[in-house]
């Protein structure tokens, strides 16, 4: 999933103003977007209700349905065929021409933090030094 929000509205002293927009990009390993609206999520609920969003996002049709090629798809945008990662491995072979959305995202002067279970996405998959928290 990921979210857009349009900003955080906020209240000082009678004067209101906006806070930065905001990216959110949350993906669980094995669960597809279509489960998540049939449980529970009131948090996420909270989150989703003034942004834009996507459980229909798909990752990739040219290697594996395994990890590294869909983490790697998901995070440049584009396929296996194009970034090589093919398997679970094979890092050296990454195709930087196409760069992470948290590499995007620091490029151009915003801050970025992650928190990620499986390590090959910060170690190899997201560009080094694009990581400030």
């Amino acid at each position: 999933m990921a979210c857009s929000t349009n900003g955080v509205w906020k209240e000082t002293g009678g004067v209101v103003t906006e806070k930065a927009p905001k990216v959110l990009f949350v993906g669980v390993d094995g669960l597809r977007g279509d489960g998540v609206p049939n449980v529970d999520t009131p948090n996420f609920d909270v989150v989703l209700g003034d942004s834009a969003w996507t459980f229909g996002a798909s990752t990739q049709l040219a290697a594996k349905t395994v990890s590294g090629p869909g983490w790697t798809s998901m995070l440049t945008g584009v396929d296996a065929d194009k970034h090589g990662i093919v398997d679970n491995g094979g890092w050296l072979s990454i195709e930087r021409g196409y760069p992470t959305l948290i590499g995007r995202s620091h490029d151009v002067g915003l801050r970025t933090a992650t928190a990620i279970n499986w390590l090959p996405i910060q170690g190899f998959i997201v560009e080094p030094d694009t990581i400030d928290t």
